[in-house]
């Protein structure tokens, strides 16, 4: 009974960290850099960054707390799934964990 119980809680854990991630993610991958960015004019990224400063710092706040959150959601995941099969849920907390860094390097 406390197994079952202790492992709703995980689970329900695992899914706030996913919903906070999918919700930054969003904004942080998908809308902003849609907005400032244009690779061959470097003149207009700069005047569309100026004028919209809080987007662009918004965009990069969203992007540094989408990763870190989701630092940790492969190691929730890794405590709910390693009774099931221990290699698999360490290859994918090895393959989640290792990808954080090439974000922040990105970045």
């Amino acid at each position: 009974m406390i197994r079952a119980s202790s492992n709703k809680t995980t689970a329900r854990v695992a899914g706030v960290l996913y919903l906070f991630v999918v919700l930054t993610g969003i904004s942080s991958l998908m809308y902003a850099p849609s907005k400032p960015i244009f690779l061959l004019n470097t003149s207009l990224t700069y005047q569309n960054i100026a004028s919209s400063e809080l987007l662009f710092g918004l965009w990069i706040v969203g992007g540094l707390l989408c990763y870190t959150v989701f630092l940790f959601l492969p190691l929730v995941l890794y405590k709910l799934l390693s009774p099931i099969d221990e290699n698999y849920a360490k290859l994918m907390a090895l393959l989640g964990v290792m990808s954080v860094p090439v974000f922040f390097l990105n970045a």
